[in-house]
Formats: structure tokens, sequence, C-alpha cells
């Protein structure tokens, strides 16, 4: 009880604290608020003092018919040019409207090209391509600045499909709207309130978790909060596109479900039709002959002995897809198998932290829990891959969460002097399923043996008569799961281990491909310690340059910078080879060694086995960032100096802040290949983000 109040004390008087500086937090919002009203919107008070101008009627309308007023429709006209050419202007043209209203599909862009004179330009000179969009009001303002009086201009349309129809209604020097964007504020008046409060020096800090802390309900209902908050996050990128079954590019979107049917029949083979042409094919795994002979396949299918199968793991349809089914009599969409995904990810990384930080670390701020534990969800480069459910990005994200959630639910069954069975159970049922999405990430399975050797060796509490529950509970779903994944391999392909790797119909001809070494190097080197590629513009991450002259096949997805070289956080790694004190005293030395060693060797796996993408990065990108967060905790953890410890809690903060910028940026970035990125998933929002952040424009 002691304890107990001591703790509530602290609750009590931090709470105070917080009440007492409401200066900083109304100060905040007056500083959010003035930037919505006067940085953001700066070009509406800017354009309040333009002259007014007025632009002719067009010598030329290309592609348009006059509606009168100054307003022009495009209408079926085949491929014929559109184009809308203005002379005699006579004025400084300060800005421009383009009211451009796309009548067809207010999702769908149009792109225009302007060409003007000025007194430094007698002839047309080239502007950069502008995108605008209907439902996106921002979109149709863009500064000008040009030298002096114009007096032509011309306006280029494109990127509109044939036959589409659109109204143009242009105009010059207008006011610009004042756009509120209470998103903006939101964001903005968050990152002021996380730069003041979660400063070094902040009270929040007293607020702890570690050895012998009773959690307590307000910090329980904190982090569950904050992983709600989370969830949200992830859940709102997966729901940017939601796709209806069998609406996919290559028609994945319904692959489970027919696995699904085949598992209730008691097949094991896909239910789809095989081509004749396939079975008559020499060499059906050659993709250039399937082709340049225009054979019918399904993509990314296993095809073995004259039938498919269905290669990226079972899992989900044994967990979502025939449950599911089965009480509903529905086909389960993609992305409702990603929200249960992510839901688990996002909960499990929150649990395996804190059971590190309860079973290693004495005393932890609890600001610092919640920090690293972003910093593992976005580091581990998972929320891109959330916005295309497609059976790749479930497999991958699927076995990240299944393994956290494996290692989480077995360090909460490793209670002091005793096991718990239960959760012992549950997380053996996690990891058994990694091996039904990603059989490599089963490499991950040999950090529970410093889990239980103590208890198998030490205080004899598995594998012993008194032991029997927990050894049952551990034992029993490996070796059930394990049992129906090599009966299921062995049916499909001849033999227990043969995942049907090597029978896909894929990019190439994956039964020839051979070890070189290499990939080892390049592997390292692009997964790990390429820069990323920023830009000036949003959404600021370019895909990095690939280049080497090597003459083989590789498969290779745009690639966005490796992640020692794009997540700061992990530079403090290399501290593992000066604080070899302090990481063995909290017992965490080798498990950082073993971490980064089995980052290392599942990324050039990966590459041997599949190639470079920016989507294979998600097998492995959490293992470093578990790593170094073990690492900074280990480090906060000891007797050091005020200053010491302030420059850790600023490393933190501002390795995390970047962290989310960086997820942000590539959620945006990633084109999602072979799939659709955000630009093309959602445009409209897409651009009204580009408006917002870039409002310069």
């Amino acid at each position: 009880m002691r304890k107990k109040g001591k703790e509530g004390r602290r609750m009590e008087k931090l709470l105070q604290a917080l009440k007492n500086n409401w200066k900083p937090l109304a100060a905040v919002l007056a500083l959010a608020v003035l930037a919505e009203v006067f940085v953001f919107n700066f070009r509406h008070w800017e354009s309040l003092g333009f002259a007014p101008a007025t632009l002719p009627t067009p010598v030329a309308a290309e592609g348009f018919i006059d509606e009168g007023g100054g307003v022009y429709r495009r209408q079926s006209q085949g491929n014929a040019p559109m184009a809308l050419e203005y002379t005699g202007i006579g004025a400084e043209l300060k800005n421009i409207q383009l009211g451009i209203t796309h009548l067809a599909n207010a999702q769908d862009d149009v792109k225009v090209n302007l060409e003007i004179t000025d007194e430094a330009n007698k002839y047309y000179y080239h502007m950069p391509t502008l995108t605008v969009m209907s439902e996106v009001p921002e979109s149709r303002y863009f500064r000008l600045y040009l030298k002096g009086e114009s007096e032509k201009l011309r306006l280029l349309f494109s990127s509109v499909n044939h036959g589409d129809a659109i109204l143009a209604d242009i105009k010059v020097n207008v006011q610009v709207p004042f756009f509120f964007s209470p998103w903006r504020l939101c964001i903005v008046l968050a990152v002021l309130a996380a730069l003041w409060w979660l400063r070094p020096g902040s009270p929040l800090y007293t607020v702890t978790i570690g050895k012998n802390q009773p959690l307590g309900k307000a910090k329980l209902a904190i982090i569950a909060l904050f992983v709600l908050c989370n969830i949200c996050v992830f859940g709102q990128v997966v729901m940017t596109k939601n796709p209806a079954p069998g609406t996919g590019r290559f028609n994945q979107q319904n692959y489970y479900s027919q696995m699904a049917q085949s598992l209730l029949q008691g097949r094991v083979d896909m239910p789809l039709p095989v081509a004749p042409q396939l079975l008559e094919a020499e060499n059906p795994y050659d993709s250039n002959l399937r082709g340049e002979e225009n054979i019918p396949y399904s993509w990314d299918m296993a095809y073995f002995e004259g039938k498919y199968y269905l290669y990226f793991g079972v899992s989900p349809v044994l967990v979502f897809t025939i449950p599911y089914f089965l009480l509903t009599g529905r086909a389960l969409p993609n992305y409702l198998i990603m929200l249960a995904l992510v839901c688990l990810l996002a909960a499990g990384v929150f649990l395996l932290l804190y059971q590190l930080i309860k079973k290693l670390f004495d005393k932890v701020p609890l600001l610092i829990y919640l920090l690293l534990g972003s910093f593992i969800l976005y580091g581990s480069n998972l929320a891109n891959l959330a916005l295309d459910a497609s059976i790749h990005n479930i497999s991958v994200l699927g076995a990240v969460a299944f393994a956290v959630c494996a290692f989480a639910f077995w360090l909460c069954g490793l209670g002091p002097g005793k096991l718990h069975p239960l959760p012992l159970f549950v997380g053996s049922c996690f990891m058994a399923l990694v091996a039904g999405l990603r059989p490599p990430m089963l490499f991950l399975a040999v950090f529970a043996l410093p889990l239980f050797w103590g208890r198998v060796f030490k205080t004899r509490q598995l594998f012993s008569r008194r032991g029997i529950a927990a050894t049952v509970c551990l034992l029993a779903p490996l070796a059930v799961f394990g049992a129906f994944f090599m009966w299921y391999n062995a049916a499909r392909f001849g033999s227990v281990f043969n995942f049907g790797h090597k029978y896909m119909l894929t990019t190439h001809d994956m039964s020839t491909r051979v070890f070189i070494p290499s990939h080892v190097g390049r592997a390292i080197f692009y997964f790990f310690f390429q820069p990323p590629a920023f830009s000036a513009g949003f959404p600021f991450l370019q895909p990095a340059v690939y280049s080497e002259g090597m003459q083989h096949y590789n498969f290779v997805e745009p690639m966005f910078g490796g992640i020692f070289a794009s997540q700061p956080l992990l530079w403090v790694l290399p501290l593992w080879f000066f604080c070899k004190a302090e990481l063995k005293a909290k017992k965490v030395w080798g498990l950082v060694a073993g971490l980064c060693g089995a980052a290392v060797a599942l990324a050039v796996v990966t590459a041997i086995n599949a190639g470079l993408a920016q989507r294979y990065t998600g097998d492995f990108y959490f293992i470093p960032c578990v790593a170094a967060a073990l690492l900074l905790l280990a480090l906060i953890d000891r007797k050091t100096s005020l200053r010491q410890q302030h420059m850790l809690r600023a490393a933190v903060l501002c390795g995390t802040l970047f962290c989310l910028f960086y997820a942000a940026c590539l959620v945006f970035s990633v084109p999602g290949a072979p799939y659709t990125g955000m630009r093309e998933a959602a445009p409209n929002l897409f651009y009204r983000v580009l408006r917002q952040v870039q409002f310069w424009m």
C-alpha cells in the first residue's frame, strides 16, 4: 500500500504542475492559431493587394466550346489537343485561378502547362506542369513570378481521359480564398505541444515504469489511449484504399477467399482454371515466354504439376477468412484482414516493449516508453504497407505482427518465480502462425532460447513434472501448427519443407534463381546504408538511385533509403562497442548484438530469394529498431548526470519526431508497385495534403 500511495502522490503532484503551467499551453495554442491564420494563409493576405486584371476573349480555344461568361467546355473530341490562348493582356500577372471542373470523375486530375510572355521573354516561356483537382479548391490557385506586363498566355491541358468533359474558367490576379484547415491546425498544435511538454526538463518525465513498479490505472489508461491512437492512424491508412474483393490489379483480392473454399472442401490447391497454353508450355516459369506467347496465368500463384497453389501464407485463411465465412457465409475483404493485423501489430509492439522494460530496467520514464514504442512501430517501414491490402503486404505485416505478439506473450508468461501457461500458449500460437506467412522469419524463434533457458536448466519450471502444464502450453501449438504446415506442404509439393517459393509465376523464373555472392554486400548497402533522396517538394521523399553494372537479372522495386541512413535513433547502435559494461549489467549486450545479426541475416536471405524492394524491408526493419530501443533504455536507466539524461531525452524526442515524418513521407511517396500508391488510390487526399503542406504555392 505504501508504494501505491507514493505513486498516487506523484501523479497528483504531476497533475498539479500541469494545472499551474497553463500559460505555456495558451501560448502554444496562440502560436498554432497565428500560424494557421497568417503563415499558412499568407497567399490570401498577399492577394488582397493585387491590381485587378481581366483576361480577354481567347483567340484560340482548341478542343473547347464557349459556354459564355468566360467558361469553356471540353466535350468528346477524340484525342484532339486542348488549349486556350489569350493575347493582348497588357497587365502584370500576379496569380492565376485555374477554375477547372472535371465533370466525368472528380477523382481524376487535370494537368495544365502554362506558356506565357513577359518583359523578359518576347516568345512563350514554358512553366512547370500544374495539377488541378476538381474537389480540391486549393489546387486551383497558383502564384506567378513574372517580369513586368504579360501580353500572351497559353494553357495546354492534358491527363484527361478520352471523351471526358471539363469546364475551364480561367482568371488572373484574383483574391485567393482563406483556406482554414482544422487538421493542419491540430498537427501544428500537437507538434508545438510535444516540443514544449516533451522537452528534456518536462515534469512529465517523473512518471516512470519498470521493475517492481505497479502500472496503476492512470498509466494503463494513458498507454491504452496511446495505443488506440496509433491503431486509428494505421486504420486510416488502411481505409484510404478500400477495394472490394476482386478489384485488385491482378485480381488478388479474392485469393484468400478462394483458398478458404478449397480447404473447406478438403483441397489444398486453388480453384482456378489453368490455361491449356500454360499446361503445354516448355517452361511455365519463364516470364518472357509467357509474355511473348500470350499465355494466360494467375499472377504470383505457385504453379506445380498442372495446379495453382497459394504461396503467400495460409495463416490469414485459417485465422480470419474461414471463421468469417463460417459465421457470415460471405467472403472476407482483404482490408479487414489488414485492419485486424494492424491492431495486433500496434498492441503487440507496446506490450513487448513494456514487458522488456518491466523485466530488464529499474526506472524508465513513461514518455520514453511511448516515444520508443512509436519509433519501433513507425520505423519498421510497415505503415506504407498498410495502404495496400494485397496478399504481399498482408504476409509481411502479418508475420511481423504475429512474431511481435509471440514474444510479448512469452514474456508475459515468464512471471517472477513461476510460469503462466495461458500467455505461453497464446505466444506459441502466434509464433506458429509465422510459419504460415513468412517461413524465414521463424529464425527469430532462436531468441526464445535465452528466454526459457533458465526455466529449463536452473529452476526446472519447464520439461519437468511440476512444469508439465506450462510445457504443454508452450509446445502444443508449435507441434499442432507445425504438423499441419508440414502436411500442407507435403500435400502440395511432395516435401514437408517446400513452401512453393520456386514455383511462383512472377516477374522471373524463381526455379533457376541462384546465389550470387555480390548480392550480400549489395543487399546490406541498399537495405541499411543507402542515403534517402529528399527533395523540396511534397512528399519530399524520392526513390533512391539504383545503379550497378553487373550483367544478371535481379528483381528491383523503388527503394527510399536504408534504415541506418534514414532513422537517426539507430545511430546509437555503435555505442554497443563502448558501453559493454553497462549493457551487460542490464543483460542486453548479447541481445542487441543478436538482434542486429538477425536483421542482417534476414536482409541477405530476402535479397537472395526475392530481390530488392521497399516492401521487403518490413520483414526485418523492426529488429534493429528494437535493438536501438533496448540500448537507449539501458543508457537512460543507468545513473548519470541530469545533463546526460536531458541529452538522451532530447535525442529520443527528435529521433522519434523525424521517424514519424519519414513514415508519413513514405506513405505518400511509395508507389506501391505493382499496385497503386497514395497518389493513385486517393488523389483528392494526396493533392489536398500537398497544397496544405506546400502552402507557398
